[in-house]
């Protein structure tokens, strides 16, 4: 099927929702121009992987439903400016407790290998590191809990990351270039264990938290630097993508074309799985639903109801002249888990949910459970192409405990409020005192 000819469904949705909404990063027109953005690219990028029309179809109702849900809801939204601390302490100091954190993992898996720490002697015993550690994982063997836990923290100053530099100024954003540090440490993860994951999550993570407090502050707009950089980023991020699995595979350097057709399909070709995959779920009769097992499939793992497989699903779907790819969207386990019925009632809820959070946060910007509701969104939205970001435990974690140091961080500034108005003296009566004499 030709995506180009539903494409103006997507576009009619995305430009019904831009005339609706105050601001572009109100979730309805979010969702709507990245799904109307990804068609556009998978038709370019992925012109020779085969897709169903009941695929796109079925992704337009569920955004319709999305959209549907955040309409329903009765909040009206404030538009006023929001009142902002610029006396964050308490995030800034557990912000960079993360990004020590995630160095301290890079170090850790390093000194883990064969070689240890000597393998930063040269460039081809850092690559041979690399391969120990890939191979090491694909064998089935799981990454030292200490670096788990380290990369917890690192995962953790990427979501405050992109909260505090959302809360700069426009001109003084050059002046905090620090706060993007957890993604330069993110990429140093990926370099190490050859795993996109790491810097997917750090990116995402950040943007996540970056949106959100754009978006609760209401103070975000598209402009062309801000379009020119994400444009470079992308090209860097491929780059550092293809470069990643030219390691992994040990596909010579000089041998480009090779690395990208791969990195083309495992990005691109999205809608290809999902549809091979939908249309075998449309022709049965009946569906066992999994009720989570599939988007919170690390949870299942953990309380030992179903076992988690690596990469999710261990069968893959053949595209384009029989590339494997087990990329088949975040759909695909809503559907599995919930059917198209109970799919789009999460949809519809999920809408008018995050109206009452932003609702919450336009209150105040500290509401850190509402506001990290907010980042679950976009984060999700950004992942929705490949997978559930819920399936893994640690950007759970990441979320929880992100919400808790905004909440302290509320504390500690609703203590000093209250102190200083202790230490405030009341105004009192002007007494005069009359000279008798």
């Amino acid at each position: 099927m030709n995506l180009i000819t539903l494409l103006p469904l997507f576009f009619w949705l995305f430009l019904h929702q831009q005339r609706k909404w105050s601001s572009f990063l109100e979730p309805p027109v979010f969702i709507t121009a990245f799904w109307t953005a990804l068609i556009v690219i998978h038709a370019s990028l992925g012109f020779d992987v085969d897709v169903s029309k009941n695929s796109v179809i079925i992704i337009f109702l569920f955004l319709l439903f999305f959209c549907l849900g955040y309409s329903l809801s009765t909040k009206t939204i404030s538009t006023s400016p929001v009142k902002i601390n610029d006396k964050d302490s308490f995030l800034i100091i557990s912000f960079w407790v993360g990004v020590i954190s995630g160095l301290s993992a890079v170090i850790y898996l390093i000194a883990s290998s064969k070689q240890g720490l000597s393998s930063l002697s040269s460039i081809n015993a850092y690559l041979e590191m690399t391969t120990e550690l890939t191979s090491r994982r694909y064998r089935g063997h799981a990454e030292p809990i200490i670096s788990r836990i380290l990369t917890l923290g690192h995962y953790n100053s990427a979501f405050l990351g992109g909260l505090l530099f959302a809360k700069i100024s426009r001109t003084k954003w050059h002046s905090n270039l620090k706060f993007l540090t957890p993604i330069a440490v993110g990429i140093l993860i990926t370099l190490t264990l050859t795993t996109r994951a790491s810097t997917l999550f750090t990116l995402f993570l950040w943007v996540g938290g970056y949106l959100a407090t754009r978006l609760a502050l209401n103070n975000f707009k598209v402009s062309f630097k801000l379009l020119l950089g994400s444009a470079v980023l992308l090209i860097l991020l491929s780059s550092l993508f293809i470069i990643t699995l030219q390691i992994r595979y040990s596909i010579p350097f000089s041998n480009v074309t090779l690395a990208f057709e791969k990195f083309r399909l495992d990005f691109f070709s999205f809608l290809g799985p999902f549809s091979i995959w939908l249309n075998g779920f449309l022709l049965q009769e009946t569906h066992t639903l999994s009720l989570g097992q599939y988007s919170f499939s690390g949870i299942y793992d953990k309380l030992g109801i179903a076992e988690r497989a690596q990469g999710i699903y261990i069968h893959s779907a053949f595209v384009s002249y029989g590339h494997p790819t087990n990329i088949y969207t975040s759909f695909r386990q809503l559907l599995q888990d919930f059917g198209i019925l109970g799919t789009n009632l999460i949809f519809l809820t999920l809408g008018g949910a995050l109206r009452l959070a932003l609702f919450k946060v336009r209150q105040n910007i500290y509401n850190g459970f509402h506001l990290v509701f907010l980042s679950v969104f976009f984060t999700s939205a950004l992942f929705s192409h490949i997978t559930c970001i819920l399936n893994y435990n640690s950007i759970i974690i990441t979320f929880i405990s992100a919400a808790l140091c905004i909440e302290i961080q509320k504390a500690i500034h609703k203590h000093y409020k209250k102190t200083n108005n202790t230490l405030t003296p009341k105004n009192t009566p002007d007494i005069t005192i009359k000279n008798t004499h």
